[in-house]
């Protein structure tokens, strides 16, 4: 969600008052005016933030306590940090900033609380990730794409035709094709399937997600870490089928690896 620094613009973040379904404040809020209503919650996390076994953590603090409550609370004994939320209770506007452990502002927003205020429609958020696919067979392979929901992604997906994604994509024996796809981080997983051309071979892909959980609140963190081809989603490991003569490995590298997944077709 692209942000501009000091706009008076009010971006519509949190929830009703009858649902727990935080969105999150992250830096690229950085000097906004954030809009909420009465009785609305919103998560305080960026994951370029430290942790609190490293450094102290994060903490937000408000400059009038009146109008927002600040929550603080570890997210449980096998995850150490903390996932601060912000809660509207009283009509007004005050500034929110978030600091480390050294007491260095990392980010400063204006919530402003509005009774009964109409939340603008939010922006889609995405995550980018990168798939490598590579023909080790010896013969040139055309990739195509089944298997997508329209919701899943945002921008670059498989099945657009290069450079975004694969579809009917021509790889040369020992070629490897990159794309950078975008998901949609609303959706519940991305998955695909790759066909490879003539060889009558595919591979179904879906996305591997490490759900990082607060007590309470099953959503607060979920880190997408790429694609795999086993139906546990939550491991990043390698896989590898045979069938008719070709091998297909699918090696799921996780988050912070570029790329994130690589494919490899060999005979």
């Amino acid at each position: 969600m692209a942000c501009s620094s000091g706009s008076d613009e009010g971006l519509a973040v949190g929830t009703s008052p009858e649902s727990w379904t935080p969105l999150t404040i992250n830096i690229a809020n950085d000097g906004r005016v954030i809009d909420m209503q009465l009785g609305q919650t919103a998560i305080v996390w960026d994951d370029s933030w430290p942790e609190a076994d490293a450094s102290g953590g994060v903490t937000v603090s408000a400059k009038d306590s009146s109008v927002v409550q600040i929550s603080q609370e570890e997210t449980g004994e096998d995850d150490y940090r903390t996932v601060p939320s912000i809660t509207a209770i009283k009509n007004g506007e005050t500034l929110v900033s978030v600091t480390n452990g050294a007491e260095v502002i990392l980010m400063s927003v204006t919530i402003r609380v509005v009774e009964n205020a109409q939340p603008a429609k939010q922006a889609v958020e995405s995550e980018a990730r990168s798939v490598a696919v590579t023909n080790n067979t010896d013969l040139p392979i055309i990739l195509t794409v089944s298997g997508t929901d329209n919701f899943d992604w945002e921008g670059a997906r498989p099945d657009k035709a290069s450079p975004q994604g694969f579809q009917n994509t021509e790889l040369a024996v020992g070629e490897t094709a990159t794309r950078n796809l975008t998901t949609n981080t609303e959706a519940d997983g991305a998955p695909f399937t790759l066909n490879f051309g003539e060889t009558g071979v595919s591979v179904e892909l879906n996305t591997k997600l490490e759900f990082n959980t607060k007590a309470g609140n099953p959503e607060s963190v979920v880190r997408f870490n790429g694609w795999g081809q086993r139906n546990d989603r939550t491991e990043c490991e390698t896989n590898t089928i045979t069938k008719d003569g070709y091998t297909i490995t699918v090696e799921c590298k996780g988050a912070f690896a570029s790329p994130n997944t690589v494919v490899t077709i060999t005979k």
